[in-house]
């Protein structure tokens, strides 16, 4: 029944939000983490959950601080140039135009098939952006309507699930202590792989369904 598929697309979601919560603890305990921690934090997770495409750590950077970000991009990513991107309106990724914040992708794994997305700032993009500030709004896990990955060539539906980390900071005019928000654990999911992982041996041979997102522009509701 669909009741019964909903049911199991959701036990899948809530597993990746688990999964997804505890990187965004990581990030919060260790901010100054190596890359090297990132991808073996993140290895048994990828192993385990075919339908996450990538995990990635996204810092909510201010314009100022962003000179410092790409030279740290340019140490740890030779091959990504050290650059904060955006997309262009041929769909081509340029060096990003300045503007007040930046949600770059600063940690991906796996980082095979996915240097393309490093530095890639997700706030440039619309839909991303309509995720980002929900979760920054509602300090709360959000995700993204359908989208084209950065890293896929192919046409392919995927979502990204935001979950905000935050750094406990003293306010000194205010004499306490205050949640800064520092960036965003990101899980890539890939939706055909998500529903054949769901739904396997538990839909009956030639049942056809079809998913929507209804909260989305009409010509992207389709997963």
């Amino acid at each position: 029944s669909g009741e019964k598929i909903a049911r199991l697309l959701d036990h899948r979601l809530v597993a990746h939000q688990e999964a997804l919560s505890s990187l965004r603890r990581l990030v919060e305990v260790t901010p100054s983490m190596t890359y090297r921690q990132f991808e073996y934090f993140t290895r048994i997770t990828l192993q385990d959950n075919r339908d996450i495409f990538a995990l990635s750590f996204n810092p909510y950077l201010k314009h100022s601080q962003r000179a410092f970000f790409e030279q740290s991009l340019l140490q740890k990513y030779k091959a990504s140039g050290g650059s904060i991107t955006e997309r262009n309106q041929e769909k081509k990724l340029v060096t990003a135009a300045e503007r007040p914040y930046y949600v770059p992708v600063g940690y991906i794994a796996p980082l095979n098939g996915n240097q393309a997305a490093v530095g890639y700032d997700i706030y440039s993009d619309p839909v991303r952006r309509s995720a980002i500030e929900q979760a920054m709004n509602f300090m709360k896990p959000a995700v993204t309507e359908p989208i084209q990955l950065v890293q896929e060539q192919q046409k392919r539906v995927g979502v990204l699930v935001l979950h905000p980390a935050y750094q406990e900071q003293h306010d000194p005019l205010f004499g306490k202590t205050v949640s800064q928000l520092t960036g965003f654990a990101v899980a890539v999911i890939k939706i055909d792989d998500l529903v054949r992982i769901a739904t396997r041996d538990q839909v009956p041979a030639g049942l056809v369904f079809r998913m929507r997102d209804l909260q989305a522009e009409p010509d992207r509701q389709l997963l």
